[in-house]
């Protein structure tokens, strides 16, 4: 599988890779809380492809494996940052960024 095949996947590793980023665990919590709060619908589902797409070009996981300890339940999978590589994480928080400012720009733009 090329990176190229998903673009958004590339850039966000390019970025992981050349700054330096330090995530705490205040801010991996914060990562977590703004998953399950703040992400709609579409941007749940990129970002379960960022993980899974992680986990099988980098980690080298089967397919079908269920990555980095989830916890399924009614509203969905919820996973453990802190359980993921760095660079993934660094990778969610970017993807976070974007996703939420592009949410933001949509929201405005249809209240105008």
């Amino acid at each position: 599988m090329s990176q190229s095949s998903f673009p958004l996947y590339s850039s966000l590793k390019q970025k992981s890779e050349t700054d330096n980023l330090t995530l705490s665990y205040e801010d991996q919590m914060n990562i977590c809380n703004s998953i399950n709060k703040d992400l709609d619908t579409e941007g749940v589902e990129v970002l379960y492809a960022l993980i899974k797409y992680y986990s099988i070009l980098e980690d080298k996981l089967p397919h079908d494996a269920i990555p980095y300890k989830p916890k399924i339940n009614k509203g969905g999978v919820k996973f453990d940052i802190s359980a993921m590589p760095h660079k993934l994480a660094c990778m969610i928080k970017y993807f976070m960024d974007l996703h939420t400012q592009k949410m933001l720009e949509e929201k405005e733009r249809v209240n105008c």
